[in-house]
């Protein structure tokens, strides 16, 4: 996909599910080794400092070593590198629940944010989430399965939110900057370099930082120390039981004395001592309220995650057994899913009606047995189902894209590319919907949307090369009226000129 791009459509999600990682080092990858480096002490260490240093002014940010563009576009290079390398869960379903509770979070913050932020899901056993620069925050499945309800969840999420808030990494950089140490900046090169070989990542990142671990010791626990009080008052403000921060890091320090060999990832890049979680439980007792622990979509979420990453005949096996299985819908719905992926889709179906039925409002339950419904070739019932579901729930772009989807496989090419049409006219573009509509197109006979609808989806990729090799593609098609031409002439032009200014940060 990433090669000289012709009239095809490349496959339709950027990078397919990954349920078995390539990389052999578990989870040492170079953004992580790289924000474990800056941020954290060894192992070792964590524990060998008693005091720990005031807390830098809220919001405190460094424009000396990395500007807010100069992070954005680090940010935007990472991500690139993270779907390139990493097992990264491309599911829509999964993956709008886990941006939908990160804009909630978000949404109710008190804090400056300066970025457009990307929640990804790694397919990765390993309990472990981190923030890189720019706003992308990574969940492993591994965590996700760990956390018992969705303020555990959330929690996590809202600390790692706090920590690109914060500008943490560009904080860091201006620190050890003053300390004469302006090789750090070189580290941040090992984020792609230490992605393609963890080896050379972690090697260069121990020589960029050698000779001030107890500093930066004192500065990672006080960014610790403000991601946990900032996400705090973020979970308390959206709704959510803040005590469940204090709550999670407790159990998984727990798991981690019953078993020294079974250290959970995200105590390694996280480290929690018994202070930090005295200090969590002290000022979460200071909120008071009717608090939100979890619902229904996190259940079903959570089920999901697990049914899409364990082969489905182990799963269908466990829930067979399972006594409270049929009068659980989470279970119920994690078996669906599971039998679905087993190609039992007649079986899937079935439990999958009775779940819509008990909870029609359901959107994750609704595009599911849709999904389903599809895979069984029966693709009209399932854009009737969608069709509904977008009254309920007017112009949502995952309602939209699942309505899409479905119509394209009743052979209904031109209403999808319609309704995609309609609904990104005034909004933000997103690749993965530029990427349907280029499909879509395609589908109706429209090259030439097609080839430009691919060529704003590479821009959104960062990726100017192959965007100006669609829109020449679309510029030799046949026939191309004046004002269209003229209209391409210009994309082009443009995307030359972000191009430009790209390369000149």
């Amino acid at each position: 996909m990433r090669g000289p791009p012709g009239s095809r459509i490349p496959h339709a999600t950027r990078h397919p599910v990954a349920t078995r990682r390539d990389n052999k080092h578990p989870f040492a990858y170079g953004l992580l080794l790289l924000l474990a480096a800056l941020f954290l002490p060894p192992a070792s260490q964590a524990d060998t400092t008693s005091r720990t240093p005031p807390l830098p002014a809220l919001g405190e940010s460094s424009s000396r070593a990395l500007t807010i563009e100069q992070e954005r576009r680090l940010g935007r290079d990472a991500l690139n590198e993270i779907h390139r390398k990493l097992p990264v869960l491309q599911d829509p379903l999964s993956n709008a629940y886990l941006s939908g509770l990160g804009e909630q979070l978000l949404t109710n913050t008190q804090q400056h944010v300066r970025f457009r932020f990307e929640f990804l899901i790694i397919n990765a056993p390993e309990i472990n989430a981190f923030a890189a620069p720019g706003g992308v925050i990574a969940v492993n499945t591994g965590l996700i399965k760990a956390a018992n309800n969705e303020a555990e969840l959330a929690a996590v999420i809202a600390h790692e939110i706090a920590h690109v808030t914060q500008r943490h990494i560009a904080r860091t950089l201006d620190h050890s900057a003053q300390l004469g140490v302006p090789s750090l900046l070189v580290a941040l090169g090992a984020i792609l370099a230490g992605i393609h070989d963890p080896a050379l990542g972690q090697a260069a990142l121990a020589s960029t930082i050698a000779g001030n671990a107890q500093s930066q010791l004192n500065f990672s626990r006080a960014y610790e120390r403000e991601a946990d009080e900032i996400g705090m008052q973020t979970l308390a403000d959206t709704g959510l039981d803040p005590t469940a921060m204090a709550g999670f890091f407790a159990e998984l320090s727990k798991r981690s004395h019953t078993d020294e060999n079974t250290l959970p990832s995200l105590l390694l890049t996280h480290p929690v001592t018994s202070d930090r979680i005295a200090e969590s439980s002290t000022r979460s007792a200071q909120y008071h309220g009717d608090y939100r622990r979890n619902s229904l979509r996190f259940s079903l979420f959570k089920a999901r995650i697990i049914a899409l990453t364990e082969p489905p005949e182990q799963v269908i096996a466990r829930l067979t057994r399972s006594p409270n299985a049929a009068e659980n819908p989470a279970q119920r719905y994690r078996e669906a899913i599971a039998l679905s992926r087993a190609g039992r889709n007649d079986e899937a179906i079935t439990l999958l009606e009775a779940l819509h039925q008990a909870h029609p409002k359901s959107e994750m339950l609704t595009i599911s047995l849709a999904q389903v419904l599809t895979s069984a070739r029966r693709a009209d019932l399932a854009v009737k189902l969608l069709r509904h579901l977008d009254a309920l729930y007017p112009e949502q772009t995952l309602v939209i894209t699942s309505l899409a989807r479905a119509l394209l496989a009743s052979g209904n090419a031109k209403a999808a590319y319609a309704l995609l049409t309609q609904h990104m006219r005034g909004r933000q573009n997103r690749a993965d919907v530029l990427h349907l509509l280029a499909e879509a197109a395609a589908a109706s006979g429209n090259s030439i949307a097609s080839h430009e609808a691919l060529a704003q989806y590479y821009v959104e990729l960062g990726e100017y090369t192959p965007a100006a090799q669609q829109i020449e593609i679309a510029l030799q098609q046949h026939p191309i009226d004046h004002t269209t031409r003229a209209r391409l002439i210009a994309e082009k032009t443009r995307i030359a000129q972000q191009a430009k200014l790209d390369a000149m940060e």
